[in-house]
């Protein structure tokens, strides 16, 4: 959360009426660096601005009013339909997660990215094998690593299907043994009331680990498989620390780019 003061919505959209600029609203920090960086590749003029919603002034009564929970995904789904009744042009960026109220929100200021998370870009072979050379020194088999993290991915997302606003993750006590991906075990990383549920889940269908890779489950896996390492060898000290550099190699890959979120809002902000 941010010190600053938030501005209002009518501040807000006052500001893209006055300006003329290309807003774009995202739910996090690291999603502004993200589309920053992507961006300025480009070369827009003038260059957008992106925005983390926890700058505007998005309350608990407009939020109820909606019958939405309380979380940044909500907020940015807000904002947008807000700035789409009342004609303003700008877009704003929410996480899909596992689909909840997708097919109820569909204006043109809101644009869904096209797996449940900005990190889910990452579940392909080539960003794992990027990251297996450029920040864990070759500690591991890329292939093993994609195929180990797709199965345990789709097994989490099948339970996250079943259980709306599943509680957070224990990954640390998910991993009996340390250093092995593939021990990972879906009960003991669940609250006591999910562990019988969590026992007859199955791994997802999903011909593409992206589509069932949600939100911070993939750096929180990795660094809690083989904790030690990365703290004591690589010095990334926590999740937020290695999901900073796994979004970094998303965009040396660049494949991305192709994925039809960043084709609506590059034609958007070309037009």
């Amino acid at each position: 959360m941010t010190n600053r003061p938030r501005k209002l919505l009518s501040e807000l959209f006052r500001e893209v009426r006055l300006t003329g600029g290309s807003y774009v609203i995202v739910e996090g920090r690291s999603d502004v660096t993200f589309f920053q960086v992507w961006a300025r590749k480009l070369h827009f003029n003038p260059a957008p601005i992106f925005l983390e919603v926890d700058r505007l002034e998005v309350g608990p009564d407009i939020l109820m009013s909606y019958n939405f929970n309380d979380s940044q995904r909500s907020r940015v789904v807000v904002v947008a339909r807000e700035a789409f009744e009342r004609g303003v042009s700008l877009r704003c960026v929410a996480d899909r997660d596992t689909g909840c109220n997708v097919e109820n929100n569909n204006f043109e200021t809101l644009l869904w990215t096209d797996y449940p998370a900005i990190e889910s870009y990452a579940m392909t072979r080539s960003v794992l094998d990027l990251m297996n050379i450029s920040i864990f020194r070759n500690r591991y088999n890329a292939d093993d690593l994609f195929n180990d993290l797709s199965r345990i991915l789709s097994l989490i997302y099948s339970l996250r299907l079943r259980v709306s606003n599943l509680p957070a993750l224990n990954y640390d006590k998910g991993f009996p043994q340390r250093g092995v991906l593939d021990k990972f075990t879906l009960e003991r990383a669940v609250s006591d009331q999910h562990k019988e549920l969590a026992k007859t889940c199955a791994p997802s269908k999903a011909t593409d680990p992206r589509k069932v890779s949600y939100g911070h489950d993939i750096a929180s896996l990795l660094f809690f498989h083989d904790k030690q390492f990365f703290k004591g060898t690589l010095h990334i000290t926590d999740v937020a620390q290695l999901e900073d550099q796994m979004l970094k190699v998303v965009e040396m890959d660049g494949n991305y780019r192709t994925e039809p979120l960043f084709q609506q809002l590059e034609h958007w902000l070309n037009a």
